[in-house]
């Protein structure tokens, strides 16, 4: 079974949303899902690190760390994927450019809106992600 390392950034902004991208159909993983931005951390990169870069990387917004998370473990078929949550927020510094590679179409949600659009799951871990010490 191949592991994946990644990063879950919620980026919330000065209103108290959070950014969903949907990602691309053209992308092999997950195509037209909605999810918050995510990434794969590279070797010898901090869980902070990836998760600023791949915001900036994706959406062009420049970010700060407000808490890291505890793993989150998934597994399918023949492959197991290790999420690191991490909750940032948006400096507003920045203009939004979503990277049309990686993703079709982007919006800001109140947590409330995770579960009303199927993605109860992400609503889970933002709120074990709040809730750590």
């Amino acid at each position: 079974m191949q592991t994946y390392i990644t990063v879950l950034a919620f980026v919330v902004n000065a209103e108290g949303r959070y950014l969903l991208l949907q990602r691309s159909p053209e992308r092999h993983e997950h195509p037209n899902v909605w999810n918050v931005v995510t990434g794969y951390i590279n070797e010898r990169e901090s869980v902070e690190a990836a998760a600023v870069r791949e915001v900036k990387e994706e959406t062009n917004l420049d970010t700060e760390i407000l808490i890291v998370g505890k793993p989150e473990f998934s597994d399918e078929e023949d492959k197991r994927w290790v999420g690191f949550p991490v909750l940032l927020r948006d400096l507003g510094s920045s203009g939004f450019e979503m990277d049309e590679d990686e993703s079709q179409t982007s919006k800001w949600v109140t947590k409330e809106e995770f579960s009303q659009m199927g993605l109860k799951w992400l609503a889970e871990i933002l709120q074990r992600l709040k809730a750590q010490p």
